[in-house]
């Protein structure tokens, strides 16, 4: 007598494994974009907690100096020529490092020699976590290996509008100069205090490296951002910058004489706007459809400008 066999297990056919497939494929597709979203507000929320550090830190330096720190040192505004003996700086980002547990990096900073020296090896090539938007990527500067940042100081709304003797409006991080809080008369609340700029890789042996998203600390004036355009504008820059990476730009080199026609947008890898630091210390969000008189009324520290809270 044979044994009985037990009932058949059915296998799926090639059509239910392909369905099965395609719904798996469909899941991961809707919940991708949401992975990716919550990561990016993340993202987003790390960026704005650093520039609210920045905030803490130009308070402190404030509270000791008397005024904010320079946005940066060169030539003398009136003259266009260098002062003598040069005045070796503290740009805005170096006078923030002691308040922002950057000590070490602060001291090994020789403000007597210019940034790119083997002096400043030491500063130079040390990667501050405080400077960097992590929704950017750190790149590398010329001279090898130098650091980067995310973050400039608010220039002002004409640089590259008009000659390097006519900024046009102050702004509180200047050529020479770090504002009072007095000297802010629209209000520290309605001031722009530092911007997003990103940071464009400079590619291998290039002899023009990009100066958008500079190292942290240099002083040079022309690398500051400026609200001549609007946030991520599409409009190019102006000044020494590769044409073909993160955004247009009219590369001008550093023609002689003056006037050096500069403009670095703010920009970010942000969808919509950039994160901004107001004078105040607080930080906000800036949407790329800010009309652009509001956005230059913002960087002046004592246009009179009439700036409603809901107008950005």
């Amino acid at each position: 007598m044979r044994a009985s066999r037990g009932p058949i297990r059915a296998a799926f056919t090639l059509i239910e494994l392909l369905v099965v497939i395609a719904i798996i494929a469909v899941l991961i597709a809707l919940l991708l974009p949401a992975v990716q979203a919550a990561r990016e507000a993340a993202r987003r929320a790390q960026c704005i907690n650093n520039l609210k550090q920045l905030g803490l830190a130009l308070h402190n330096y404030l509270s000791v100096n008397d005024r904010f720190p320079m946005g940066s040192a060169g030539r003398l505004p009136t003259t266009g020529a260098y002062p003598t003996p040069q005045n070796w700086r503290v740009p805005v980002l170096v006078g923030t490092m002691p308040y922002i547990e950057q000590g070490a990096a602060y001291n090994a900073y020789n403000n007597q020699v210019r940034f790119n020296l083997t002096a400043n090896d030491t500063s130079r090539l040390t990667v501050i976590s405080t400077y960097q938007c992590p929704s950017d990527t750190v790149q590398g500067f010329w001279p090898a290996g130098s650091a980067m940042q995310d973050y400039k100081g608010n220039y002002g709304n004409n640089w590259g509008q008009n000659t390097f003797f006519d900024q046009g409006m102050k702004s509180p991080f200047w050529l020479n100069y770090g504002a009072t809080i007095a000297e802010i008369v629209d209000g520290t609340s309605n001031t722009l205090a530092m911007m997003e700029l990103v940071q464009p890789p400079s590619p291998s042996g290039a002899t023009v490296p990009d100066r958008r998203g500079r190292i942290w600390n240099d002083d040079a004036g022309c690398y500051q951002v400026s609200t001549l355009l609007a946030p991520n504008s599409t409009a190019p820059d102006i000044g020494q910058c590769m044409t073909a990476l993160n955004a247009p730009c009219n590369y001008i080199g550093n023609a002689e004489p003056l006037p050096l026609q500069y403009s670095l947008a703010s920009r970010s890898r942000h969808s919509g706007g950039v994160n901004v630091l107001m004078c105040d210390g607080s930080s906000r969000f800036a949407k790329n459809s800010i009309s652009l008189p509001t956005w230059r009324a913002l960087s002046s520290q004592a246009g009179g400008e009439v700036i409603s809270a809901d107008s950005y």
